[in-house]
């Protein structure tokens, strides 16, 4: 990808403060595509630093609570990319487990008819500090995007940046979570029932310093 930017942005845009979490993929009609949170917030940006109090968790009272997932395409990864207008996954109705924010996307595309299975993170008001995993699809790329009414994947609440991938020969879905310093393995059949391959493990010690945090 040339070193331009990804897009130029306006001000007023939801994603104009931030872009974060890509997740790159191509689809089968040839179309690069980016998933990723963004997000804009005119108050307080440093909400969620140390010795800042932090408002009521309320959807758009941080920048934290004001992510979304947004989309660009492009016909090559050089550009030029253009961004969806709105975020394609729509806030929903309090409470939910999705309501404070939606990011971190990761997507799968079906390779035979385009649609696609698209999974994000989500919070609640209700319990702010438990991150939740959910799934939404679409037929295609372009939208619109439903999410599963089955609720959250059944992982650990300190689980989250889930990748999720679709074997071309079985079809069987798997997702990989980091759990803080570990991690865990889940497979669907069909993108809605999920279970987990094991419980969370820590890879070997020799693989790499870890220090967990989450936002």
């Amino acid at each position: 990808m040339s070193a331009a930017c990804f897009f130029h942005k306006s001000a007023s845009w939801w994603d104009a403060l931030t872009n974060h979490n890509p997740a790159p993929v191509r689809a089968p009609d040839g179309t690069y595509l980016i998933f990723y949170m963004g997000a804009n917030h005119k108050g307080n940006t440093s909400a969620w630093c140390g010795g800042v109090a932090e408002p009521p968790p309320t959807p758009g009272s941080t920048i934290g609570y004001s992510q979304h997932v947004g989309l660009a395409y492009a016909s090559s990864p050089d550009g030029p990319w253009t961004r969806m207008a709105e975020p394609i996954i729509a806030s929903p109705t309090p409470p939910s487990w999705y309501e404070l924010f939606q990011s971190n996307p990761s997507a799968a595309i079906d390779p035979t008819d385009g649609s696609v299975l698209l999974l994000f993170k989500g919070r609640s008001s209700l319990n702010a500090s438990l991150m939740s995993t959910g799934v939404a699809t679409a037929p295609h790329w372009r939208g619109p995007y439903t999410v599963s009414p089955d609720g959250p994947i059944p992982v650990p609440g300190h689980c989250e940046d889930a990748g999720v991938y679709r074997s071309p020969s079985s079809g069987i879905y798997r997702a990989l979570f980091h759990c803080g310093c570990e991690y865990q393995l889940v497979w669907s059949a069909d993108g809605r029932k999920w279970y987990p391959t094991a419980p969370p493990v820590a890879p070997p010690p020799s693989t790499f310093p870890c220090t967990a945090w989450s936002a």
